[in-house]
């Protein structure tokens, strides 16, 4: 029995129901948070921290001996290796700088 001046019990059921539905979507948002944090997590695991320095080209083989068993088989190899270029811009730009991290929300605010 609902005692003078409480609403009815059906009203406080909806009003569960309500916040109860608003709790769940809350708790999606934070789980695909979640997600999305250990993807980026995994991928810098993978492959590490991106420095922005280029990769050195890898050496090609032009030519080399027709007898794979001749005594100057190695002089005969022509090896071209490239060399790394550093453009310009980025010269003078730091390699081991922080990215910005985005601001965070206000205390007590999930959005």
């Amino acid at each position: 029995m609902a005692k003078e001046g409480e609403p009815p019990a059906t009203t406080e059921f909806e009003e569960l129901r309500h916040e109860v539905a608003e709790l769940k979507e809350v708790v999606r948002v934070l789980i695909d948070s979640i997600d999305e944090v250990r993807d980026e997590l995994q991928w810098l695991a993978r492959n590490g921290l991106p420095t922005g320095d280029p990769l050195p080209t890898s050496p090609v083989l032009k030519q080399m001996a027709a007898d794979p068993c001749a005594d100057d088989w190695g002089d005969r190899l022509v090896i071209e290796r490239g060399d790394t270029v550093v453009p310009a811009e980025r010269e003078t730009e730091p390699t081991n700088s922080t990215p910005e991290l985005p601001e965070l929300p206000e205390s007590g605010k999930l959005f």
